[in-house]
């Protein structure tokens, strides 16, 4: 039984049992703020009881509704509609959420039949409020006979204002009728004006049909010029942008012929690349040569940048050099525009004339000159996209390459991808790939002999042989040869139908290590420039990092193998694994060979395989430290942790300066191993490149004595200045998790800190601040902060002490489910 139904008024008096019976016939129901329990009009046949909230009786008469009352917790709602089948007078809606009990008009009548106490309590606490209710009715028809009276006023102001302006109307419509007449008195004077007009329009026709004829003259030229302009700026084949602008400055000039001729690189010679007539018996000039020596004409153009008209021009000096083409087509004059780009003449437009009474005007040279401008323009951006055309198929192949030889650790597919590829950009004969061994180089692939079989396998003896190979292998750099059996015996000894002339050999060099070379074969003389060097070159240094990682790759396949073989032997295959990655951690010597830093690393698997990943790396004056987590741990962690350190120290080797790059080739390595695998991993990875700086840039820097070059998004970096002070560095907009996705490369981006002498930086894993204790406590950042900070002056390998012990003893006796990784560097 509810106590709160007691307090209720209505049922005051009521026995326990009749309060019991009361509550056992009621039903909970919740009404949320704003919603209605019922409206005004409605059939009732049930009571409502408010035992929390407040609920809003509202009506609805006039045009908007009324607040009659605010029923609180322990009131009484619709009662009287339990008494008569009136429709409810009122609408209750929620002010607040709340809760009620329900009472419908079957159970009510039963609790009345059960109960004759109950019967008399309720009867005497309803009779007041149908009173009540009966009053409220009353003032509400006073009401909407007031609002009745209220509108009959209004329909009676209405009607008088109607009157009002339906006399305002009639004078309105005396002032219209006069308005009218007035407005005849000006049609007739407008008549008269348009007489006028029509005899002034008679003298303009035909002054307008004279100005008409102009225009479609220039309507034409205005159409033919944009043609011009359309081809210029839309068409990107420099052959059809010229052949349809001759054509279109025959027609905008009405001349006979326009030849559109270009200079070549040593400024000599101008070679005709376009030409025609309207006639067609005219024979075309195209490939004409016309040298610019002893040609007066040609050479003040190109001198001078300046058009040219030349009269009578079958006898006129200027043009002697061709007259025999001038008399044979009749030309009687013919006007020279320059072809300048940025100031300089790359060309020449020539426009022929074969009517006598045709002279050219200024206006025809200066909108000869005008479509010169834009054809000049259209040239350099054809040759710039064919250019950038070029380049980008370069760029394509390359990078097809590339993907190409990462697919793939297998030797002889390699060599094939390297020569398939590359023929699309350096045309060749025939083509070798070699491997240095020792003294001796192997052919140990080709693509263009006939032999093939025959020729694999050849040992190149460098001591004793005559070859170009020697040279390319101690210089390391490529060598050209337009001659090749010129220079070396052995080429001349071939037979003449196989005879290579034009060759080129480029080294393969991983880093500075030499590990073999490419040659490239050529029967055309003089074929290969620097150009092609410069694209070999390119492509041999993939294909080295392609060789090598395939040879990393063929020696870590050996390993496994054998180490497979042993744990079968022994039981213990992630502990061998474990061993491999300790194996190529930083050893304390290599952290104590880094020039002005002092360096500490701590690393820990969670399991026998881990998945963190710490090194710090030199090669050439270079400092690269790496820090990063693999999600997961086991198997899969712990060699996408190996990958990682492969591909940092093979891109580090290779010369690779820049962070965007770097990160974006690192990645797509892993990723592709990754996919390769079927594993669902990624890292996040901080890379920091350690400069120290000379005693000049030091001045310049306010004393900096070094800087660390930042990138890669990881845990927040710390920055420890020289007394302890600590700085967070959020790592977040600085890359992105490696191996997720294919291509991260807009996301990467770096952050420069300048060291001053015993400053520093603390790299870690989140092994460390997430390890937990018996009571489920991370470590947290700031306590590594504190730690840190309190340690500082100590060395990296004090600091780094420090740390270890107090995460373990946070730590304790619980489980450690992450691998703790920690890495301190020190400016000296």
């Amino acid at each position: 039984m509810d106590n709160f139904l007691q307090n209720v008024s209505l049922f005051k008096g009521l026995s326990d049992s009749d309060i019991e019976r009361l509550y056992n016939v009621s039903e909970t129901i919740t009404l949320i703020a704003g919603q209605n329990l019922f409206e005004e009009g409605s059939s009732g046949d049930k009571l409502f009881i408010i035992k929390q909230g407040e609920l809003d009786i509202l009506t609805g008469s006039g045009r908007t509704e009324q607040l009659l009352a605010t029923r609180q917790p322990g009131d009484v709602i619709g009662e009287m509609s339990l008494l008569d089948d009136e429709p409810r007078s009122a609408t209750a809606r929620g002010k607040t959420d709340c809760v009620l009990l329900s009472i419908s008009r079957e159970q009510f009548d039963t609790l009345l039949d059960m109960s004759r106490t109950a019967s008399k309590a309720i009867l005497r606490t309803v009779t007041p409020r149908w009173r009540e209710n009966e009053a409220v009715l009353r003032q509400n028809e006073q009401i909407v006979r007031e609002q009745a009276d209220m509108l009959e006023r209004t329909i009676t102001a209405l009607q008088m204002a109607h009157d009002e302006l339906e006399g305002r109307v009639v004078e309105r419509t005396a002032e219209l009728a006069t308005t009218n007449t007035d407005l005849k008195e000006q049609v007739a004077e407008r008549k008269r004006a348009e007489e006028q007009l029509a005899e002034i329009n008679q003298n303009l026709e035909a002054k307008v049909q004279e100005r008409t004829i102009q225009l479609e003259e220039q309507i034409d030229q205005l159409s033919t010029l944009n043609l011009i302009t359309h081809t210029v700026a839309s068409v990107r084949e420099l052959n059809i942008v010229l052949k349809v602008v001759a054509r279109a400055m025959v027609e905008l000039f009405y001349v006979q012929g326009c030849g559109i001729a270009l200079l070549n690189e040593t400024r000599t010679e101008l070679t005709v690349i376009t030409s025609y007539s309207n006639d067609p018996t005219v024979a075309s000039t195209e490939g004409l040569v016309i040298p610019v020596k002893n040609n007066p004409s040609s050479s003040r153009v190109i001198e001078t940048g300046s058009s040219m008209v030349i009269d009578k021009a079958q006898t006129n000096p200027l043009v002697a050099s061709i007259h025999n083409i001038i008399r044979e087509q009749g030309i009687q004059a013919l006007v020279l525009v320059p072809l300048k780009v940025r100031g300089q003449v790359i060309g020449t437009i020539g426009l022929d004339i074969v009517d006598p009474e045709r002279e050219f005007s200024q206006a025809d040279v200066s909108l000869a000159e005008t479509v010169a401008g834009q054809m000049a323009g259209a040239i350099e951006n054809a040759r710039l996209f064919e250019t950038e055309r070029k380049s980008r198929e370069q760029a394509e192949t390359l990078y097809a390459a590339s993907q190409a030889l990462s697919s793939t650790l297998d030797l002889h597919d390699i060599f094939e991808l390297i020569l398939q590829e590359l023929r699309k950009v350096v045309p060749y004969d025939s083509a070798s790939v070699q491997r240095l061994k020792g003294n001796k180089l192997e052919i140990i692939g080709g693509i263009g002999f006939e032999n093939m079989a025959d020729i694999e396998g050849t040992i190149i003896d460098l001591r004793i042989s005559d070859t170009p190979n020697r040279e390319v292998v101690q210089t390391k750099k490529p060598l050209i040869l337009s001659n090749v059996a010129s220079h070396y015996a052995a080429f001349a000894e071939t037979p003449e139908s196989e005879r290579i002339s034009s060759w080129l050999g480029v080294p393969l060099l991983f880093g500075d290590r030499l590990i073999g070379m490419i040659t490239l074969d050529k029967q055309e003389l003089n074929f290969y420039n620097d150009q092609h060097a410069h694209l070999v070159m390119t492509f041999a240094s993939q294909g080295a990092v392609a060789i090598e990682n395939a040879r990393l790759y063929t020696e870590a396949e050996e390993a496994r193998q054998r180490l497979t073989e042993e744990n079968l032997r022994m039981g213990a295959e992630l502990e061998v694994t474990r061993q491999l990655q300790q194996m190529i951690l930083p050893t304390r010597d290599e952290l104590q060979r880094v020039d002005g830093l002092d360096i500490a690393g701590y690393m820990e698997p969670a399991e026998e395989v881990g998945g963190d990943y710490y090194d710090v790396l030199q090669h050439e004056g270079q400092v690269k430290i790496g820090i990063g987590d693999v999600t997961g741990h086991g198997l899969h962690s712990g060699i996408l942790m190996l990958m990682t350190q492969t591909a940092v120290r093979t891109l580090l080797t290779s010369g690779e300066v820049d962070t965007s790059r770097f990160m974006d080739i690192l990645n797509r390595t892993i990723y592709d191993n990754i996919q390769r695998m079927e594993a669902d991993k990624s890292l996040t990875l901080n890379l920091l490149d350690y400069e120290a700086h000379t005693p000049e840039k030091q001045l310049a820097l306010n004393g900096y004595v070094g800087q660390v070059r930042l990138s890669g998004q990881h845990e927040e970096l710390i920055i420890v200045r020289g007394e302890g002070e600590v700085e967070l560095v959020d790592t977040f907009d600085l890359g992105f998790p490696i191996g997720l996705d294919q291509d991260i490369i807009e996301f990467v981006d770096e952050k420069i800190i300048h060291l001053e002498p015993g400053d520093g930086v603390v790299l870690y894993t989140d092994g460390i601040t997430e390890s937990e204790n018996m009571a489920g406590e991370q470590y947290g950042i700031i306590r590594l902060c504190r730690v840190v900070s309190r340690f500082w002056l100590k060395s990296a390998e004090g600091i780094k002490e420090a740390v270890v012990k107090d995460v373990y003893q946070h730590i304790g006796k619980q489980t450690i489910y992450d691998d703790l990784t920690l890495v301190v560097v020190k400016q000296k």
